[in-house]
């Protein structure tokens, strides 16, 4: 009786000892995505050291208005759209004003607070100064600051909202800046199924996770980290550096940054087509093949990403992970009229 009940006992621990190796594991799996999850600290920092609600409510009107644009007729959301996670609305290159063509894609602004550089080159360092480019540019909403600030101080509700979030009489164009950018501060994108993933609170399908691996193998030297860019520049052998676009080139003026673009992002990349700088992918599938066999010279591992078409479908499985629904349907990301 008294080495059946040792045997017994010994049973039990061997049984306890392994259920604790099992819980070790899955905590071991929890803390190494825990770990993958943590966003970094953002760079951008309200004047402060918080936002303010009033200045954010301003901005996504201002946002939303084409008052911004010299006509009246193009918006902030005219080349980024929110149901494409803030990015362009289809179209390969942003149109401004009279129907003009860009030079270059409308990337989503999602997760900006994060980015050390804005842009296709780089060329824009600071958050609040990026919304100058699209309000400036005689391709997109070729108006002027004055024209801005005339135009918003003789508007029936613009001078009171200016005054609710500043405090102030007067319309500048810094509060302008500042409005615009801290609603495009807290357009942060964290809740696709990859995020749940990491957090634990769910698993990948088998062609998810297969896809997964083929891209931390392939592609995760560039795509890397929590936000899926290293923010560095590239020549992805799509276009030749004597293009008319030269790309970094047009920021640095060394030569050897002809033809190279920033890493962008893949965060909501199923929703955020046409693709490259240029807008000429049209969907997934063109950019992978065009990784597969690039035209010109470029500065991809070993000069290509050699993927079977099955390989090619599972990472774009995996890709669509990086959707993020709640984000391009938040209420939160509306103005309040």
């Amino acid at each position: 009786m008294i080495a059946g009940s040792a045997k017994a006992t010994r049973n039990t621990l061997l049984v306890f000892s392994l259920l604790l190796v099992l819980v070790g594991c899955k905590r071991d799996i929890d803390i190494r995505r825990d770990e993958a999850y943590r966003f970094p600290d953002p760079i951008y920092r309200y004047e402060g050291g918080a936002p303010k609600k009033a200045i954010a409510a301003l901005g996504a009107k201002l946002f939303f208005d084409p008052i911004l644009s010299s006509d009246s007729t193009v918006s902030c959301v005219s080349c980024h759209a929110p149901e494409h996670a803030f990015a362009s609305h289809n179209d390969a290159l942003s149109r401004g004003v009279n129907g003009k063509l860009g030079i270059r894609n409308s990337p989503s602004l999602a997760n900006m607070i994060y980015y050390p550089n804005f842009g296709w080159d780089g060329g824009i360092l600071n958050l609040e100064i990026q919304p100058i480019t699209p309000i400036t540019d005689t391709l997109e909403m070729h108006s002027s600051f004055p024209m801005v600030r005339e135009k918003l101080s003789a508007h029936p509700s613009y001078p009171e909202a200016f005054k609710v979030a500043f405090g102030k009489d007067s319309i500048t164009d810094k509060q302008i800046l500042v409005a615009i950018t801290q609603y495009v501060a807290q357009l942060v994108s964290n809740r696709s199924k990859y995020d749940l993933y990491l957090r634990g609170l769910l698993e990948l399908s088998a062609d998810e996770e297969a896809g997964l691996a083929l891209f931390k193998e392939n592609c995760e030297t560039c795509h890397s980290g929590i936000l899926f860019t290293n923010f560095d520049f590239y020549r992805n052998g799509h276009t030749k550096s004597s293009d008319l676009d030269s790309g970094r080139y047009r920021i640095t003026q060394d030569i050897n940054d002809k033809g190279k673009f920033r890493v962008p992002s893949l965060r909501n990349v199923a929703l955020t087509y046409p693709y490259l700088h240029d807008g000429s992918a049209k969907n997934l599938d063109s950019v992978l093949t065009h990784y597969a066999k690039p035209l010109y010279e470029n500065e991809l591992p070993n000069g290509a990403i050699k993927l079977s078409d099955d390989e090619q479908q599972k990472v774009i499985t995996f890709l669509r992970t990086l959707t993020d629904y709640q984000f391009i349907s938040d209420p939160k990301h509306l103005p309040n009229y």
